[in-house]
């Protein structure tokens, strides 16, 4: 019930009442719970400035952690005035996050938040890619290489005040010019026969070559396919093809394809050489094996193979093709290999008693790379290392992989 005064009949004041104040940033807010429009409120505080809106009361102005109280009056005529006072505190701002200088990877950097707190929530963005936040470490994907991003990095929490937001640049790990060199397996000589006619066993095709390519390589593992020597034929049978050597440099494969086997038939007909410039396997009885041919090269002088000789009418089979034909056989004896890392053809088998053709010599794949761009950045399976001037240099005899980081 409302009291009348005994002083000029007018009505006692309604102080105000209060909810609990909420901190926000800067400030604080709380709510006139017995709010009446018909009365006037104004307000006034101990630090900042306030405001009213309507039943709330807004601090603000206040710095990081900082308590007012703020003071309301009720006036309405015929009412005496009354006040009542509510108090509140800032929220806390959070500690701006500190951050590691980035570490260049494949495809993005990573970076570190130093000063992390686990009872925050961390939000991240970047300006290119994707950036992720896991514990205290950011990582930022999706950039090709040698390409930067900056991430934002913000601290969150609830009932406190979002942190500054702290920034971290970095860039993609670097693509590395690669050059490749490789030569195809030599393929096998084809075997001789005595009956029911004579067959004189052919020489395989030289492995081809693929001259040297150079390529801006991205970071990655990346797959290297030595092409192996293909078998020689039975009596009377064909030898087969050389496998196709290949580097794979980015989106590029660099290939070079293996000699063909040497024909079991009446003419003997030497294998095909790989392309480029394998040599041509000898014929049976005329042989006429090709030659292969080398490449100078800084580390080395790159051999591809020569064609295998065709077995001879004599003790002595026909000679292979310089740089790595094998030799054919005796009449009465198999044929020898092609040379190992030249793709040398096999030789053509003899044919008094059905003799086999000897096999292919396997292929050769290389890599260089200028070691003051590429020092500690690539490491390969299955390949010897050495450096000549200023290259460094990767060959594989078996099939492999490198990493380029």
């Amino acid at each position: 019930m409302q009291i009348i005064s005994a002083v000029g009949g007018t009505y006692s004041g309604v102080a105000p009442t209060f909810s609990a104040a909420t901190g926000t940033a800067g400030g604080w807010s709380a709510t006139i719970t017995n709010y009446n429009a018909a009365f006037t409120y104004s307000a006034t505080t101990t630090a900042g400035s306030v405001s009213l809106s309507g039943a709330t009361v807004i601090q603000s102005g206040l710095g990081n952690n900082v308590s007012s109280t703020v003071t309301v009056t009720t006036t309405r005529s015929g009412y005496e005035s009354a006040s009542g006072t509510v108090s509140g505190t800032s929220f806390i701002q959070l500690a701006t996050p500190t951050l590691s200088g980035a570490t260049s990877t494949i495809g993005g950097f990573t970076f570190s938040i130093t000063n992390y707190d686990g009872a925050n929530t961390y939000v991240v963005s970047t300006t290119a890619g994707t950036a992720i936040v896991s514990g205290s470490t950011v990582t930022q994907s999706g950039l090709s290489g040698g390409a930067s991003a900056t991430v934002s990095v913000t601290a969150t929490r609830a009932g406190f005040v979002n942190s500054a937001t702290a920034t971290r640049a970095g860039t993609a790990l670097a693509p590395l010019n690669i050059e490749a060199f490789v030569v195809g397996g030599g393929g096998g000589g084809s075997g001789g026969l005595n009956a029911p006619e004579i067959w004189y066993g052919a020489g395989g095709g030289g492995g081809g070559q693929t001259e040297s390519i150079v390529i801006s390589v991205n970071p990655g593992t990346y797959s290297v396919t030595r092409g192996a020597g293909g078998a020689g034929g039975g009596g009377g049978g064909f030898g087969a093809a050389g496998g196709t050597s290949t580097v794979v440099l980015g989106g590029t494969t660099v290939s070079a394809n293996g000699g063909a086997g040497g024909a079991a038939n009446t003419g003997g007909n030497g294998g095909v050489g790989g392309t480029a410039n394998g040599g041509k396997g000898g014929n049976g009885a005329t042989n006429n094996a090709g030659a292969g041919g080398l490449t100078s090269w800084t580390g080395g002088t790159v051999r591809r193979g020569g064609g295998g000789g065709s077995s001879g009418t004599g003790s002595t089979g026909n000679p292979g093709g310089a740089d790595g034909g094998g030799q054919g056989g005796a009449y009465n004896g198999e044929g020898f290999p092609g040379t190992d890392g030249f793709g040398g053809g096999g030789g053509g088998g003899g044919w008094t008693a059905s003799y086999a053709g000897g096999r292919g010599g396997n292929g050769v794949c290389y890599i260089r790379y200028l070691t003051s761009e590429g020092a500690g950045r690539v490491t390969a399976v299955n390949a010897s290392s050495y450096t000549s001037g200023s290259y460094t240099i990767l060959r594989w005899d078996a099939s492999g992989t490198y990493t380029l980081s």
